[in-house]
C-alpha cells in the first residue's frame, strides 16, 4: 500500500488506497512532519488490517459544507455568495451534527419544516443540492461512509409573466429617473439584470450603436455581442448624459452601484397594473418580440446569451393575443 501527503491551503494532506479506492484525509496541521507521521501510522494500520473506520474522523455538516465551499472557490463559480446562504438554512437545521449521523428521516423532517415555512420546490432542490454534494465530496475524501438519502422535488415554477408595449411604456413612466433607462434597455436587449447593473462604458460603443459584453460579465462565461435598437440606443445615449465623474458604470444612483429597488419596482408595478411583474420577466418579453419580429431564434438566442433551446422555449410565451391573432389568420385562408 503507498500513499503520499500534499499541500492544501495551509494544511497538510495524506493520500492513500484502500481496496483499491483511494482516500484522502488531513493530517490538521501546518507541519508535513505530522502528516509524514500520520501516513506512516495509516500504512502500518493497513498491513495489520487494522485502519480505523471512515466515521472515526466524526466529521461534522460544517466541515462538508466547508469542502463545497472549496469547492467553488476552486472551480471559480459565482454563486458563491448564494451558497452561503443555503448553507446557513442547513446550518440553522443540521450545524454541530456529525454528519455520519445525519439520517434520510432527519433529511425527511427538514425538508417538511421548510415547505411548512413556505419555501417552494425550487428553493428547497436547491438546498438539497448543496447538501448532496457535500456528502459527495467528503464521500470522496473519506470523511463519510455513504451518503444518506436525499430527495430531489418536481419543480413547477415556470414563469409567464411578460410586458405588453403599451404596458411597458405606462410603467416606465411610473419609476423614478434613475431607473428608466435601466428599465428599457432590459426590455429592449434581454439582459440579465447582473449584466446590466455591471455594465460599465468600456463595453458601450454608441458610434457603432452596440453593446460588448465580456466573458467575464455574463452568466454562461462567453462574451457576446448586442447591437441595440433605436429605443436602446436613446436609452444609453440618456444615461450617457447623466453619467457621473469618476462612475464607469452605466447605470448609477448618483454615481453608486445601484444594489436594491424593491421599493421603487414595487410602487411603480402596483400603480402600472402588473402587481406580479418581475424585473427578469423584462427578459422574457424581449425574447417574445424578437421571435414575433421574425428574428431567427438562433440569433435571438445569441443575443439574450440563451445556450440551451429547452430554457429558450421557456421564455417564448404564448399570449391570448397570439391565439388571436392565429385565429384571424386561419380565418383569411381558404383552400
Amino acid at each position: 500500500m503507498e500513499g503520499t501527503v500534499y499541500l492544501r491551503g495551509r494544511i497538510w494532506w495524506i493520500q492513500y488506497y484502500r481496496g483499491g479506492k483511494k482516500f484522502r484525509e488531513s493530517s490538521g496541521s501546518v507541519n508535513r512532519a505530522d502528516a509524514v507521521r500520520l501516513l506512516r501510522v495509516r500504512l502500518a494500520q493497513a498491513h495489520l488490517g487494522q485502519l480505523p473506520e471512515l466515521g472515526d474522523k466524526k466529521a461534522k455538516l460544517e466541515d462538508l459544507i466547508e469542502l463545497v465551499r472549496r469547492d467553488y472557490i476552486l472551480n471559480n463559480r459565482r454563486t458563491l455568495g448564494r451558497l452561503e446562504c443555503v448553507a446557513s438554512r442547513l446550518l440553522r437545521n443540521f450545524g454541530g451534527m456529525r454528519a455520519d449521523r445525519i439520517t434520510a428521516a432527519m433529511i425527511s423532517d427538514f425538508v417538511m419544516q421548510r415547505f411548512g415555512e413556505g419555501v417552494c420546490p425550487a428553493t428547497l432542490n436547491r438546498e438539497l443540492t448543496v447538501l448532496r454534494r457535500a456528502f459527495n465530496l467528503a464521500e470522496r475524501e473519506g470523511l463519510v461512509k455513504s451518503m444518506p438519502h436525499i430527495p430531489r422535488f418536481k419543480e413547477d415554477n415556470v414563469r409567464t409573466g411578460f410586458l405588453e408595449h403599451e404596458q411597458f411604456l405606462a410603467m416606465r413612466e411610473l419609476l423614478p429617473p434613475y431607473l428608466r433607462d435601466l428599465f428599457t434597455m432590459a426590455y429592449e436587449t434581454g439582459m440579465r439584470r447582473g449584466e446590466l447593473l455591471s455594465l460599465t462604458w468600456s463595453m458601450v460603443d454608441l458610434k457603432e450603436g452596440c453593446i460588448r459584453l465580456e466573458a467575464a460579465h455574463t452568466k454562461t462565461s462567453e462574451p457576446r455581442l448586442i447591437f441595440l435598437t433605436q429605443e436602446g440606443l436613446t436609452a444609453l445615449k440618456s444615461a450617457w448624459l447623466n453619467r457621473v465623474p469618476g462612475c464607469e458604470l452605466v447605470f448609477h444612483r448618483k454615481g453608486k452601484k445601484i444594489v436594491d429597488f424593491r421599493k421603487s419596482w414595487d410602487k411603480a408595478r402596483q400603480a402600472a397594473g402588473v402587481p406580479d411583474l418581475l424585473f427578469h420577466d423584462l427578459r422574457r418579453s424581449a425574447l417574445r418580440r424578437m421571435v414575433r419580429a421574425g428574428i431567427p431564434e438562433r440569433v435571438a438566442m445569441s443575443i439574450s446569451g440563451h445556450k440551451t433551446r429547452e430554457v429558450f422555449d421557456r421564455y417564448n410565451i404564448v399570449s391570448e393575443g397570439d391565439l388571436r391573432e392565429a385565429a384571424r389568420k386561419l380565418d383569411g385562408y381558404r383552400y
